[in-house]
């Protein structure tokens, strides 16, 4: 199965496998999937797969968007009726765990598994329905621009399982982002993390918690959200992207949240007489520019070009 191969330049050290990990799948595989198990090898469409490998992560919401990167590009034969990506929960208590090891080719969320995962360890979790309301050509030879993704989560699936929602804003929260916007929207490898919130963010989901990410971004914009989380081994379980303008408290509030971090004074005071706890996240000011490290200012000339607009001012 296919997913976002994050570089990443941290040696492989001895580490203990999450409780829980995630597999993502087109639909049509999902009745088999939960009869036979994860099967190695069965779809390989990923050339920088090994053989005999089940590929897994910690991140739900990056098992789905690996489905997803499949449908954009393709790379498999679609049944455009059963596209939509179903995410299966793996209980890695199931598993021979001399089998398990982090993926030397993959990020800090990527594990893989040596052999079939038995179909006893294996649960539908997710469908995320990124295909809804396509209209296909039936000439088309490259698959469609894929609407906003669709979550739902299969409640019955999880039982007493689920736990409580955290939410969190992505710009500003989990990086660095002076105004409220991205130096360099769909350049993730540039976000500065804001790292006592990626912090609270590991905290709250060793707590039980279930993460989701709430953000005014455009829809489709779930891409960069993902590959960040990757990179800083975020286990986020659902991403939205609503648009500027969306409803966030509707969305809260559908989700069943808890708990929301933003950097917004606004939805502090729309959330004023809800059930949800608000928690406010300092902006980063437009002309402090202080959180950038050294080194990037020369990697990425976005920094420069930005500092040069607000007029703050850079390393000498």
């Amino acid at each position: 199965m296919s997913r976002y191969h994050i570089a990443s330049a941290l040696p492989m050290i001895l580490v203990a496998a999450p409780k829980k990990l995630y597999h993502g799948t087109f639909g049509w595989n999902a009745e088999s999937l939960a009869k036979e198990g994860i099967l190695p090898d069965r779809q390989p469409n990923w050339g920088v797969t090994d053989p005999g490998y089940v590929y897994l992560t910690d991140s739900a919401a990056l098992a789905s968007n690996w489905v997803r990167e499949a449908y954009e590009i393709g790379d498999v034969e679609l049944d455009w009726d059963r596209a939509e990506a179903a995410v299966f929960e793996v209980d890695t208590s199931q598993l021979e765990m001399s089998r398990l090891k982090r993926d030397p080719k993959g990020g800090p969320s990527d594990w893989r598994y040596a052999g079939p995962v038995p179909p006893e360890a294996v649960k539908l979790a997710y469908v995320d329905d990124y295909t809804d309301d396509i209209e296909l050509d039936a000439d088309m030879d490259e698959p469609p621009e894929p609407v906003a993704s669709r979550w739902w989560r299969v409640a019955e699936q999880l039982g007493a399982d689920a736990g409580p929602v955290a939410s969190f804003d992505f710009d500003d929260v989990l990086h660095y982002a002076p105004g409220g916007d991205p130096i360099d929207f769909w350049n993730w490898e540039s976000y500065v993390p804001r790292e006592p919130y990626l912090a609270e963010l590991r905290r709250l989901a060793s707590e039980g918690y279930r993460i989701i990410i709430v953000s005014h971004r455009d829809p489709g914009m779930e891409g960069p959200i993902l590959q960040f989380a990757g990179r800083h081994g975020l286990p986020l379980d659902e991403v939205h992207c609503i648009g500027i303008g969306g409803p966030k408290r509707e969305v809260l509030e559908d989700k069943g949240a808890v708990l929301h971090y933003d950097d917004s004074p606004y939805l502090a005071e729309e959330l004023r007489d809800s059930n949800i706890k608000f928690v406010q996240v300092r902006q980063t000011g437009e002309g402090d520019l202080s959180w950038v490290p050294d080194e990037m200012w020369e990697q990425y000339p976005a920094y420069s070009r930005y500092a040069d607009m607000v007029g703050a001012d850079k390393p000498v």
